[in-house]
């Protein structure tokens, strides 16, 4: 006896994926978002393949993140001593921190945390056991060694002191709401493309696809920010910077970040120099020039 064939993977059983995975706290979003790239895919919808996507994939732009993507979180800094023991978390305020920076890092330092890790990373982070997360940004290290030196300086800290880290601390049912939010577009879009297909039709339009999406999830941007900033500083000081453009996003926005950088350098270079000299005259150390 020959088994029955199984169901045709058209518009409906899309929806029927989407729906069932989004429903069931227990499948990972990742099964939803793919099943909406393909309907996406089937649709002709541009817009629902892009957001799938980057949901699974993460988010590059700065300007791609969506609002709820963005969640307060509390920042704090580690202190240890010289062998890295002793460590002492405190939370500081933004404006503390932004008081010692050089422009061009200020930005970064607020009280709320930018999550742009794809969907299953987060999902990761939701289902461990600490109740508190921790999240930084690039670069923190390097951020880190410049406020050691500087609060050395300044009498801030001890001699024997550093500055470890900078980060937010999340709490854990913070994250697991934005998960449940996603989870609830994805049943919001499904709703919302039931309503607007004509029965009987297996696909959606691409039209009711991009407005049920807009419903589920808000306007979203396409085409955003794509450029890398990565900046390193040596054990001496020195400042290197490399600065990659997507072929779509050249000219006015990667001068602003080339600006923007050498502003930060000049900062930076400024506060060791000065960090030099107010030592070098304590100690009679020569002058470098």
């Amino acid at each position: 006896m020959s088994s029955a064939p199984s169901a045709p993977e058209n518009g409906a059983s899309l929806l029927d994926r989407i729906e069932d995975a989004a429903l069931n706290p227990n499948v990972p979003l990742s099964d939803a978002l793919r099943a909406c790239i393909a309907l996406g895919g089937r649709a002709g919808s541009a817009a629902l393949r892009e957001w799938a996507g980057r949901e699974l994939n993460g988010y590059t732009g700065k300007k791609d993140l969506p609002d709820y993507r963005i969640v307060p979180a509390s920042l704090y800094v580690d202190h240890t001593n010289l062998g890295g023991f002793n460590r002492m978390p405190q939370r500081v305020s933004p404006q503390m921190l932004r008081r010692d920076l050089p422009e061009g890092v200020r930005e970064v330092i607020d009280e709320e945390v930018r999550l742009p890790d794809p969907i299953r990373t987060l999902e990761g982070h939701a289902n461990g056991h600490e109740d508190d997360l921790r999240f930084t940004f690039g670069n923190s290290e390097m951020v880190a060694q410049f406020l050691t030196r500087l609060w050395q300086q300044q009498g801030a800290i001890a001699s024997n002191q550093v500055v470890a880290a900078i980060y937010w601390k999340l709490p854990r049912p913070v994250l697991l709401g934005v998960l449940d939010r996603i989870r609830t577009a994805l049943v919001v879009l499904v709703a919302e493309l039931r309503e607007a297909t004509p029965t009987g039709q297996e696909v959606p339009s691409p039209t009711d696809t991009d407005n049920a999406l807009k419903k589920a999830v808000g306007d979203i941007k396409i085409d955003g920010d794509h450029n890398v900033v990565t900046v390193q500083m040596s054990d001496s000081g020195d400042i290197t910077a490399k600065i990659k453009d997507s072929p779509d996003n050249e000219g006015e926005a990667t001068n602003r970040k080339v600006w923007s950088l050498v502003g930060w350098g000049i900062g930076i270079l400024v506060a060791i120099v000065g960090a030099y000299a107010g030592l070098g005259q304590w100690l009679n150390w020569p002058a470098p020039w």
